[in-house]
């Protein structure tokens, strides 16, 4: 997973890592243009399958598409969001399993922001979302 570009982070936050055969939900920090938190050296012994960092104002998201073989690579901010029509943005907050929110390092909710567009047809899709912390 070399691909992460470090200058797109959020400076620190949370990354929510799925790899082939583990789930990994960890706080982490950018020092001195290295990427810190417990358990990244998994990034090189599995393959990763979605990956996010994320703050409050902005998510950094890798999406590995097997059919294709490519990575999907987005930046998602607030900033974006306060640009958009205010009713076709839906916020959930949504519960961290009990095996996290235990340590004090974790929140117990997290924030997903839903962005939605009309279709030529005038139905509502979500376009896009983004993690946060609220």
């Amino acid at each position: 997973m070399n691909r992460i570009r470090i200058e797109q982070l959020p400076k620190a936050g949370y990354v929510i890592l799925q790899l082939k055969s583990s789930f990994l939900f960890e706080p982490y920090t950018v020092k001195d243009g290295k990427l810190l938190f417990r358990g990244s050296e998994y990034l090189e012994k599995e393959p990763m399958t979605e990956c996010h960092f994320f703050s409050r104002d902005r998510e950094y998201r890798l999406i590995a598409r097997k059919s294709r073989g490519d990575v999907i690579e987005r930046v998602l901010t607030a900033e974006e969001e306060q640009a958009m029509d205010p009713d076709l943005i839906y916020e959930q907050e949504m519960l961290v399993k009990k095996e996290f929110i235990s340590r004090d390092d974790l929140p117990e909710k997290l924030l997903v922001i839903n962005r939605y567009v009309f279709t030529e047809n005038d139905t509502l899709a979500l376009q896009d979302y983004r993690i946060s912390c609220p």
